[in-house]
């Protein structure tokens, strides 16, 4: 099996508009050294994208230079910290060239050797600064697009003062206000808040909201599938993770597919595609198992 689909493998990489920057030195500033706390935060979002066909890339926070960042709608930094002064201003770029940088609970409150800063290391594009986290609130303040949100279950929210931006939501500490979400326009870029990241659903939504419409859709949104690129063969990989019968809207923006170029099991099933307003769909009928789409 695996000798049969290797030529589909072979130099195929996830496409997603959305990614996690990683920092190793993250782990530094909890005891023992221990990086529990921060990946258990990366896989629930990860999780969360992976259930909808939406893999998130990880960007190592030692590659910011490096990478080509502009490819991505937003990038998201769940705790992450340990930053250096080369890696911030990479991102502080991205921003300014057009990114969405959201940044979640802790982030950016800690150097390389795990020692607390006084402020978050990108403060001036933040439109931010740290105060102090509390480990919860009594009242969320505000609306908007994402829909409402309920105080319960936030913990470990960071209370921050405000000098440039909107604050989207609120929450209450005694009698002064914090922001909950907030954004702050940054040249063509933005960079977004999230206090806490106690809640993976509210955490989910915002990133939703930032990134703006997805990539891909599958229906029924319980059937999962994986798209990838092979960039030396021009064409690109729809692997079915699940069995049956359902069908894949595929944003054209994100992949301009003409076409169906071959079905591997070539036989036992069907495929068709849909020309729609804004892209493809591709509808899959039969029993085969283990299949793929090999589109260009």
């Amino acid at each position: 099996m695996v000798g049969e689909v290797q030529p589909y493998l072979e130099g195929a990489r996830t496409v997603s508009p959305m990614a996690i920057v990683y920092s190793e030195a993250t782990r530094f500033r909890y005891g023992d050294y221990d990086r529990k706390p921060y990946m258990d935060v990366c896989e629930k979002i990860t999780d969360a994208f992976l259930k909808r066909s939406i893999p998130l890339d990880f960007i190592n926070a030692l590659d910011l230079q490096k990478r080509e960042l502009t490819k991505y709608r937003i990038l998201v930094l769940p705790l992450t910290s340990g930053l250096t002064a080369d890696e911030c201003e990479a991102l502080r770029r991205y921003v300014r060239g057009g990114g969405t940088l959201l940044v979640a609970g802790e982030a950016l409150r800690h150097d390389p050797h795990g020692k607390p800063l006084d402020d978050f290391a990108l403060a001036d594009v933040m439109g931010l600064h740290f105060e102090k986290t509390i480990p919860g609130v009594s009242e969320v303040a505000g609306s908007w697009s994402g829909g409402t949100v309920a105080a319960a279950g936030l913990k470990n929210v960071v209370v921050t003062r405000s000098d440039s931006g909107e604050s989207l939501l609120l929450v209450r500490d005694h009698d002064k206000e914090c922001p909950l979400l907030h954004v702050n326009t940054v040249d063509k870029g933005r960079v977004a808040f999230l206090a806490t990241l106690a809640v993976p659903e509210l955490t989910e939504r915002v990133i939703d909201q930032l990134a703006g419409p997805m990539p891909i859709a599958v229906c029924p949104v319980e059937k999962l599938v994986i798209l990838t690129r092979q960039d030396r063969q021009n064409r690109w990989i729809l692997h079915l993770l699940s069995d049956g019968d359902y069908s894949i809207i595929i944003s054209n923006k994100f992949a301009p597919i003409k076409k169906v170029e071959s079905l591997y099991p070539d036989k036992g099933w069907e495929c068709t595609l849909e020309k729609t307003v804004d892209g493809i769909c591709v509808n899959v009928k039969g029993a085969a198992k283990d299949r793929l789409v090999v589109l260009e």
